[in-house]
């Protein structure tokens, strides 16, 4: 695996812990609906565990929006006590939406909330469906992040959300090439 130093706005990545391997995701549950948990889970390449990050205007910060419902993360009621969850919510240019990264040279970054400072972590249960908060920095391996590209690429294929207000949405077309077809 190439480890990705920087990230390049407006391009979808999986989003991986160190600690444990597993990727952000946002619940399937709810995927499409504010208030979708933002929680660790294996990776299986579907939309909602895909995220690109826009800059602000300032340029400092970053909205990390998820490609299927196309919402940023946030801090659940504003929080900005350890602990805090992160959800998905519709996008409202707060402080609880915006993200600093910081990247060691080893290719791991921290995600620092705007609002509290504090970093995003995986918490200690590496359980899929473990929900993703906010902690103070202690430099831990589930505080630090690391980047991958999923094998689908909106760049070379059409990629639609599977959200209810979408009419199309990707299925496999053949498991064995990797194909898609657009399905309406």
């Amino acid at each position: 695996m190439a480890v990705i130093k920087k990230i390049v706005p407006n391009v979808y990545y999986h989003i991986v812990s160190k600690k444990s391997n597993k990727v952000m995701d946002v619940d399937a549950l709810s995927d499409c609906n504010d208030g979708g948990a933002v929680q660790i889970y294996d990776k299986i390449g579907k939309e909602n565990q895909q995220f690109k990050f826009v800059p602000d205007s300032s340029k400092k910060f970053y909205k990390i929006i998820c490609r299927n419902s196309k919402k940023p993360i946030d801090i659940v009621s504003m929080g900005s006590s350890n602990g805090a969850q992160i959800h998905q919510w519709s996008d409202t240019d707060a402080e609880t939406q915006l993200w600093n990264i910081e990247f060691n040279s080893a290719g791991y970054f921290k995600i620092i909330s705007k609002h509290s400072n504090k970093v995003l972590d995986a918490g200690l249960d590496d359980s899929n469906n473990s929900r993703i908060h906010i902690w103070d920095d202690f430099d831990a391996d589930n505080q630090l992040w690391y980047l991958e590209k999923p094998l689908i690429s909106c760049k070379s294929k059409p990629c639609k959300s599977t959200c209810k207000n979408n009419s199309k949405v990707l299925s496999k077309a053949n498991t064995s090439s990797n194909k898609i077809k657009i399905v309406k």
